[in-house]
């Protein structure tokens, strides 16, 4: 028998074992001298320590975060976002992945995007105070965008991930039924409330919008009736933005100056979604864009007070 053969396996499995303990032991110590540089605000250093961690364990999600909150002390925005994306892609829920992205964002000026990871943190535990206020600060921060006419994102498709699936904010909502005609010229609140669900139900957002260009304004409120929910309300600002916008701002403008004299309009806008919210705030961006005789960028900014909150 060949002994040197027979042993040959045995020795590659205990070479496996050592070198994976050892690179085990390497990998706690490089993230404890990180986490002790953090602790004496010895950022820069943490930096090489926890990367030199993910070299050893790419996927190590708390290694991203840690990472990312130096990244931030650093003012390396863009980097801390990107670990923060590499957490999250790991882990979809992580709360301190969601908050320190809000706070890289912030340092990118993508107050939207900001807004929208705070969101998310005080969905899973509204008891964080720091998101809180971050996310009173980031609001202020839009509405001074919006404002000055600077639009802090560009254009972007409103989608939710749900999984590893993606879904529009039409998707997001339980789909009416399918079916029935639009009316264009609805008589009253039930006709009206048929064509909108036709259009909800196939979603089109533009069959939408050439109905809410045939209504009054001011009937808006009553046509809608009880049925305002987050979900409406997404559809109809979807419509307004994508559809109706471009051709009659000044319709839009009076649309939601209607709007927000709805019945339980306030109700519903405190308990709109993440992507809803996104939409609203979208809106009034291209809305604060536009040059109208029919309003004032002042007139938009007051409105957006009312409607991002």
């Amino acid at each position: 028998m060949n002994w040197s053969e027979e042993a040959s396996p045995l020795c590659n499995c205990v070479l496996r074992v050592v070198t994976a303990r050892r690179s085990e032991l390497r990998f706690t110590a490089l993230k404890q001298e990180g986490n002790e540089f953090v602790k004496k605000g010895q950022f820069q250093d943490a930096l090489g320590k926890y990367t030199e961690c993910l070299k050893l364990k790419p996927e190590e999600c708390t290694v991203y975060t840690n990472r990312a909150l130096c990244y931030l002390k650093v003012e390396k925005f863009a980097e801390a976002k990107q670990d923060c994306d590499a957490a999250l892609g790991l882990e979809p829920t992580n709360k301190k992945a969601f908050y320190r992205r809000a706070l890289a964002n912030k340092g990118l000026k993508d107050y939207l995007a900001s807004s929208s990871d705070l969101q998310e943190v005080l969905q899973q535990d509204p008891g964080v105070q720091e998101a809180e206020k971050e996310l009173e600060e980031v609001t202020a921060l839009l509405r001074q965008s919006l404002a000055s006419g600077a639009s802090p994102r560009k254009k972007v498709p409103i989608t939710e991930v749900d999984g590893d699936q993606d879904r529009t904010v039409a998707d997001s909502a339980p789909r009416p039924q399918e079916g029935g005609a639009i009316n264009k010229q609805p008589a009253d609140a039930y006709e009206f409330g048929q064509s909108l669900n036709a259009a909800r139900s196939r979603g089109d957002a533009a069959a939408c919008a050439d109905l809410l260009s045939s209504v009054d304004p001011e009937r808006l409120p009553r046509l809608l009736s009880n049925q305002l929910d987050g979900h409406v309300m997404g559809f109809v600002l979807e419509a307004l933005d994508e559809h109706l916008l471009a051709r009659d701002p000044g319709r839009v403008y009076r649309l939601l100056q209607s709007l927000h004299t709805a019945e339980r309009f306030t109700v519903v806008l405190m308990l709109l979604e993440t992507a809803e919210r996104r939409r609203v705030t979208q809106l009034f961006e291209h809305l604060s864009s536009v040059q109208s005789d029919d309003f004032t960028k002042d007139d938009v900014q007051n409105m957006a007070n009312i409607y991002i909150i």
